[in-house]
């Protein structure tokens, strides 16, 4: 599934509010202001290209877009790894010492893990309207 395509002059006000951002930090920070006048220059002529030829921005917009589904596929698994490490196993390693079996899975005293219910109080018009 491909994500929906950014309109033009939307990443181009975009991107060059951020990079005139950039150039406010650039200064606030004391960075060069070689740096400073780039990102100024840069941001400005993006803004400029966003208002008037849009179109001239498509090639950025699609190598930006390319960056960003590239990061994400790499980001992704190594962020949900490190909750699942910090989340997860620590949990389950407590509940194993602790002894838990949420499962029941070691009193396997019948052919099957089937729970017998005693009493069924489910009703049959209960399926109904269930949304």
């Amino acid at each position: 599934m491909q994500a929906p395509k950014m309109q033009d002059n939307r990443f181009g006000r975009q991107f060059g509010l951020a990079l005139l951002v950039l150039g406010l930090i650039s200064i606030w920070q004391e960075w060069p202001i070689n740096l400073a006048y780039a990102f100024f220059g840069f941001g400005s002529l993006i803004l400029i290209l966003a208002q008037f030829a849009p179109k001239l921005l498509a090639p950025i917009n699609k190598i930006w877009m390319g960056f960003g589904f590239l990061l994400g596929k790499v980001v992704s698994p190594i962020v949900l790894s490190l909750i699942f490490t910090v989340l997860f196993v620590p949990t389950a390693l407590f509940m194993r010492l602790r002894g838990r079996d949420e499962l029941k899975l070691r009193d396997r005293a019948g052919a099957s893990f089937w729970l017998i219910r005693e009493k069924s109080n489910i009703e049959p018009s209960s399926f109904r309207n269930q949304f």
